[in-house]
């Protein structure tokens, strides 16, 4: 059996990626984060850290993608404490488009939260 998912190895698994992003000093955060630029150490540390924090919270790999990740943890928190919150990203916003917010909260609860935008 492998060692058992704790705190303690996302603490560690964390760290692996502060290392990482250490290990270029010469590449800004565009760099390191860019889709097409990102370090490949970089890119395995992050996603060690998702593999970790997954196997601790119990995801399954539905949630795997970062907006299922990230609402899969936000109604693992709101369970835990009570307190829902709503997290938007406005995606980038083209000529002649407008922008829309992906409310997360919709993907946790099935509902919008108040004051967000519909669309």
């Amino acid at each position: 059996m492998g060692t058992p998912f704790t705190a303690g190895a996302v603490k560690r698994a964390a760290q692996s990626v502060l290392d990482a992003r250490a290990a270029h000093p010469q590449s800004n955060l565009a760099q390191l984060y860019g889709s097409l630029t990102m370090p490949a150490d970089l890119r395995a540390a992050h996603t060690a850290l998702d593999r970790t924090v997954d196997a601790l919270y119990g995801l399954r790999t539905a949630a795997t993608t970062e907006a299922g990740r990230l609402a899969a943890l936000l109604s693992l928190y709101h369970q835990q404490t009570g307190v829902l919150l709503s997290v938007t990203a406005s995606p980038p916003v083209r000529r002649g488009q407008t922008s829309k917010k992906r409310d997360y909260l919709s993907l946790v609860t099935g509902r919008k939260s108040p004051g967000s935008s519909s669309g």
